[in-house]
């Protein structure tokens, strides 16, 4: 084996070492992520099959109807930031959900945010824009076409919680 042989090695060996303590340290905490994969966030009891918190499958049909391209990194940010911000209204925006879905991604909250705004701007330009007109009416048209991450995400929350209420 050469010294640079011998070099990559022992690199794999800390990369590999650093993973694993930071798997061990995400076991050891208590929080548990916003969105699991695959297991249904939905509280349902026998006599009643309304769901009583906003799950990704919801915020994924939303997204949909409202032409958010799915093919794109911030249609999964947003579906999972929708969730997160369903649980905990009071989260700050740029602080606390950005790095949060960073974290669940591995990426960074500015990479975060970028997304999500490339995603909402592209919903603007190529959604359905009867969809988008019922759920931001006024917003959209007070903003001259625009919204906020922001806005785009509370107004997603505030219109899943309407319908799930009705």
């Amino acid at each position: 084996m050469t010294n640079e042989d011998r070099k990559m090695v022992l690199e794999l060996m800390d990369t590999i070492q650093t993973a694993m303590s930071t798997l061990q340290k995400i076991l050891e905490k208590e929080e548990e992520p916003c969105v699991r994969m695959n297991v249904p966030a939905v509280t349902v009891s026998e006599t009643d099959s309304t769901p009583r918190e906003i799950d990704e499958r919801m915020v994924k049909k939303l997204l949909k109807e409202m032409g958010v391209p799915v093919n794109i990194k911030g249609y999964r940010y947003i579906c999972n930031a929708v969730v997160c911000l369903s649980k905990e209204k009071e989260m700050k925006i740029s602080l606390g959900l950005y790095p949060k879905v960073a974290k669940e991604f591995g990426t960074t909250g500015s990479r975060v945010e970028r997304a999500i705004r490339h995603a909402v701007e592209r919903t603007f330009e190529t959604g359905s824009y009867e969809v988008l007109d019922e759920i931001f009416g006024e917003t959209v048209r007070n903003n001259k076409g625009k919204v906020t991450n922001s806005e785009f995400l509370y107004t997603c929350v505030e219109y899943l919680e309407d319908k799930m209420s009705h």
